[in-house]
């Protein structure tokens, strides 16, 4: 069979070649064969982890330790595994969000920064990166690097997305030297494709529309096995595929190129203009030196191949002497056979009784010695016997005590911690950046954006149209989902705390914490703050005017209205706006002077014109709430205006 290494070209350069696709293969022949000693490593990482033995990266060629080395079982400690999936449990679990702030903005700019941080948590949202990210933490705990990919998705209805896939470390490369300072211009994503899904895609495409026949031809003629030349074992036919980028030399250079491509054909080529790669990478621990970081399972290697030799040793040293046996003197007319496990048993024997001997099968060092390789794996990463095994001292209850617990553990993956929260940062400055990308070649993306209003949740269909923001207009930061701790407990702890020592009130500490069994409490406790920031954002978003209710708290409506309108006009809100909440504190004022009134005359009957006073309506306020409803319902009466 024909492997990549048959198409070696002296000239590389594959982005200045018309048909670039035999260029292309040269290229990765090359970043192959300098990327050995790394598939090799990731090979033998994943062998730590999994407990399998996998042949090759590339083919489902792979089988358990046990079958490996025949039936017999041996006894393992995954020290890596134990560590991996603690470290994976406290960071990975993490849930980043964006927040776009304006530098400087006005009003409008402000309420696009908030759509933009809307559309990008939907996106977030409708292709599940999270638990996309979670395994990328994994594989660079791993393998070095974790790696999700950006590309343009058109789903069913015909609606365009930025949708995203994991990548596995061996797939993407990265030339030696064009990435030695951490920042390459070209990458290579090589990966196994079935003939009929690469025909779909690119069969009505303007290259291959009209050549169709041409095209299924040259899909089947192409390297069906990895860049080794190993056919694959399985049910589907794939074909080795080639997804290319060279990024522009410099300001206005033309030489930027996105290219996929098969070992017979280009299937796909367009202009690349952007200084970027379609490509969120995470690392453990980032390089010195070259692209590709390392993960934990390199930095406790040597222990855990250790661990393996010392039990190997341990398991047959207790199966050769941990088992007793009676000695018998000789001539002492012990029969074999009345050396049973029966409890009252008679023995007879003559001279000298018989002994059973039990020998120590191994020296209480090497014991000890293990135990020391566990504990030293652990610290080395900086894990906790205790975090490993998923508890907490038991002395612990109260915030504080938890908090400083887990700052201690915290303090020593603070560097990975904060490497984790940039990779969601670079996720979504790879999808605003892809949306204004698909915007200007006619293809607006949209998301299901997710909306809460304390009265009410919904979804609403988000399209960039809308948005279109430059990326100059903003900041983008990132911030938790929630600084609480994850368990009730510890999350009712701390919020008693701040609510002893008078960081919040009641109210505050109601919505913090977020237990289901208290929602409907809450619900009622909050209802007065609720329907003024209700009301106010109707005023603000929607540019409707709503008017107080009498049955408000206007104490507190007139507080919250007043601050929204001080803030507003700082946002230089649109003057209609600004107007309506005049408006709207003005209402309140009247409301409050009625009920003063009352309180003070009760005698005042309620149609008297000192108290219709108090109801008239301010110039272009129009009628008070209940005035138009009465005066319609006299006149469906026939009674018509007194």
């Amino acid at each position: 069979m024909e492997t990549v290494y048959a198409n070696m070209q002296s000239d590389m350069r594959w982005w200045r070649e018309d048909d670039p696709f035999e260029a292309i293969w040269s290229a990765i022949t090359t970043v192959i064969s300098e990327d050995n000693e790394r598939r090799s490593q990731i090979l033998h990482y994943l062998r730590l982890y999994g407990h399998r033995e996998l042949m090759t990266l590339l083919t489902n060629n792979h089988m358990p330790i046990s079958s490996y080395f025949g039936e017999r079982n041996y006894l393992r400690y995954n020290v890596v595994k134990s560590v991996i999936d603690t470290v994976t449990s406290r960071i990975g679990k993490n849930r980043p969000k964006a927040a776009f702030l304006t530098s400087g903005g006005d009003f409008t700019q402000q309420r696009t920064a908030l759509k933009l941080e809307k559309y990008v948590e939907g996106s977030f949202y409708e292709t599940q990166i999270y638990d996309t990210g979670s395994l990328c933490f994994r594989d660079a705990c791993i393998m070095g690097p974790g790696i999700i990919k950006f590309y343009e998705k058109q789903d069913k209805e015909g609606n365009w997305k930025v949708w995203n896939e994991r990548v596995f470390p061996w797939e993407l490369l990265v030339d030696y030297a064009d990435g030695r300072d951490g920042k390459p211009t070209q990458m290579f994503h090589v990966k196994h494709v079935d003939n009929h899904v690469l025909y779909e895609m690119f069969a009505n495409t303007e290259r291959w529309k009209n050549k169709k026949q041409e095209l299924k031809d040259l899909i089947e003629e192409a390297q069906r096995g990895d860049w080794e030349g190993v056919e694959t074992d399985s049910l589907v036919d794939q074909k080795l595929c080639v997804e290319s980028w060279h990024l522009p030399s410099g300001p206005g250079a033309k030489d930027g190129k996105h290219v996929i491509s098969l070992s017979s054909c280009t299937l796909f080529e367009e202009e690349w203009d952007e200084d970027w790669f379609p490509f969120a990478v995470y690392q453990w621990s980032r390089p010195t030196v070259g692209y590709w970081g390392t993960g934990i399972a390199k930095d406790i290697n040597g222990i855990q191949i250790e661990i393996n030799r010392l039990l190997d040793k341990i398991q047959k040293a207790f199966h050769l002497f941990a088992n007793p046996y009676v000695a018998v003197q000789v001539g002492s007319k012990v029969l074999k056979s009345h050396i049973t496990n029966g409890v009252g048993r008679i023995l007879e024997y003559q001279g000298a009784p018989p002994t059973v001997v039990t020998h120590q099968p191994i020296h209480p060092q090497i014991i000890n010695y293990l135990q020391q390789l566990k504990m030293d794996a652990l610290r080395q990463t900086g894990v906790s016997e205790m975090a490993a095994q998923g508890k907490k001292p038991a002395d612990l209850e109260s915030g504080a005590a938890l908090r400083e617990y887990n700052e201690i553990e915290d303090t020593r993956h603070a560097g990975p911690a904060q490497q984790y929260e940039r990779f969601y940062m670079d996720a979504a400055k790879i999808i605003v950046r892809m949306s204004q990308r698909m915007h200007k070649h006619g293809k607006t993306p949209s998301v299901m954006a997710h909306y809460k209003r304390r009265s009410k949740k919904w979804v609403d269909e988000l399209k960039w149209s809308d948005i279109n923001i430059d990326e100059s207009a903003y900041v983008m930061q990132v911030f938790p989902t929630s600084l609480l701790p994850s368990t009730p407990a510890g999350r009712t702890a701390t919020v008693q705390e701040w609510l002893r020592s008078g960081l919040v009130d009641k109210v505050t500490a109601m919505h913090l914490l977020e237990l289901p069994d208290l929602e409907q409490v809450m619900t009622l406790e909050v209802a007065s703050y609720n329907i003024v920031l209700d009301q106010m954002e109707m005023i603000l978003e929607e540019g409707e005017f709503v008017h107080p209710e009498p049955y408000q708290d206007l104490l507190l409506a007139m507080k919250l209205s007043q601050t929204t309108y001080l803030q507003a006009k700082m946002d230089k809100a649109p003057g209609d706006r600004l107007e309506m909440i005049r408006r709207y504190i003005e209402a309140c004022k009247r409301l409050l002077d009625k009920m003063k009134m009352q309180e003070q005359n009760p005698q005042v009957p309620q149609n008297s014109p000192v108290a219709q006073a108090q109801d008239m309506p301010l110039p272009g306020a129009g009628a008070p709430p209940g005035i138009e409803q009465a005066a319609m319902l006299a006149m469906a009466q026939g009674a018509g205006p007194q």
